[in-house]
């Protein structure tokens, strides 16, 4: 079904007055914007582990999300090139590449969450 199918089988279901109840001075509802980054769940998992974590190795991301390595490193790569996760290498017995949450993901992210948190408290 194409896209402005949808759309018209969507306005076809609305009441005409649907929106009557609604007056000028009521402050308005807050509504879900995704972020595009996050709207894809595993970047959301990865900037809610590192929010939580602060930093993890490559090896511990790709377990705790049970994702594959070329799915995670496409993802981890996005984030930083938004400035929102940094990446660095850690020698020890073997290199281990180590992901850390900048303060501008921690911002974006707690930002996001909270504007979850408004929609969420709108439903009850």
């Amino acid at each position: 079904m194409s896209q402005k199918n949808k759309q018209k089988n969507i306005k076809s279901t609305l009441k005409p007055d649907c929106d009557s109840s609604l007056s000028k001075d009521d402050p308005p509802l807050p509504l879900l914007v995704l972020n595009d980054l996050l709207k894809v769940p595993l970047r959301f998992n990865v900037m809610f582990l590192l929010y939580i974590y602060d930093r993890l190795g490559f090896t511990r991301l790709q377990k705790l999300l049970h994702s594959t390595p070329g799915n995670l490193d496409h993802h981890l790569k996005k984030l930083i090139k938004e400035g929102w996760i940094a990446d660095a290498i850690v020698f020890s017995p073997r290199p281990l590449k180590i992901f850390k949450i900048t303060q501008r993901g921690k911002d974006e992210f707690s930002d996001y969450v909270q504007h979850l948190q408004k929609v969420i408290k709108n439903l009850k």
